[in-house]
């Protein structure tokens, strides 16, 4: 109902948060325990006037580019929230380095590779994702294995008494490509980074599986959940 909606006024009442809201053409009050407001970022091309340089932005704002990062502009690059693909730091970190390689190497410019872009979100608990979802793998059709594994059934996640954190893996039942990590709970930021080496590096699930974890480091999660896959 929300994202049809008009907040217009929000305000608390003892322990709820009460939202008046015009809705349909109507208008509604709701009451609710906790309210989350997440304002996304809006492209300032428009500001900016980026239109008298002859660059070019599609219908939501974000300047075009091509596989190098370059407009349509020669000698005007763009990285980062501008170009409207990942609207990560990482991300521009990583568009950073092509931009750079490919204006000092016009001769031998390289297209960026976003394979393997992971996100987290830093909150309690941390969530941390690369990859496909198995939703998104059952679309494409692909034949792919799923597994989770809690962090409570390894012995660092029992000594942190993480009860309700785990880690769910996904892979190709074929070639065992890694296919996507999921993660809720303690440090997922942190344990999400070496699935995402695997899968930039396109490594299987051995390069998981097979390695040697220290005991008992929080990491084993991981390596079991992988080892789980029915494959």
């Amino acid at each position: 109902m929300l994202l049809e909606s008009v907040i217009r006024r929000a305000y608390r009442r003892g322990e709820e948060i009460v939202l008046e809201l015009a809705s349909h053409g109507q208008d509604q009050t709701l009451t609710i325990d906790a309210f989350l407001v997440a304002t996304g970022r809006v492209p300032n091309t428009d500001l900016l006037d980026v239109a008298q340089t002859g660059v070019t932005t599609d219908d939501l704002g974000f300047v075009k580019t091509d596989e190098y990062l370059q407009t349509e502009v020669p000698g005007i690059w763009a990285l980062g929230d501008i170009v409207g693909r990942y609207l990560l730091k990482h991300s521009a970190n990583l568009e950073a380095a092509y931009a750079a390689h490919n204006i000092f190497n016009p001769e031998n410019k390289v297209a960026v590779d976003y394979h393997a872009m992971p996100h987290a979100v830093f909150a309690s608990p941390q969530v941390a994702s690369v990859g496909l979802t198995e939703q998104q793998a059952r679309e494409q059709g692909l034949p792919y294995a799923a597994g989770t594994y809690g962090y409570y059934d390894t012995a660092y996640g029992s000594s942190i008494e993480d009860r309700d954190g785990f880690v769910k893996a996904l892979a190709h039942r074929e070639t065992r490509e890694i296919l996507g990590c999921h993660i809720i709970g303690s440090e997922a930021s942190i344990l999400i980074q070496e699935v995402a080496n695997a899968m930039r590096m396109r490594l299987t699930t051995d390069s998981i599986t097979q390695s040697i974890y220290v005991h008992p480091a929080l990491p084993e999660v991981v390596q079991r959940a992988f080892g789980s896959l029915p494959i």
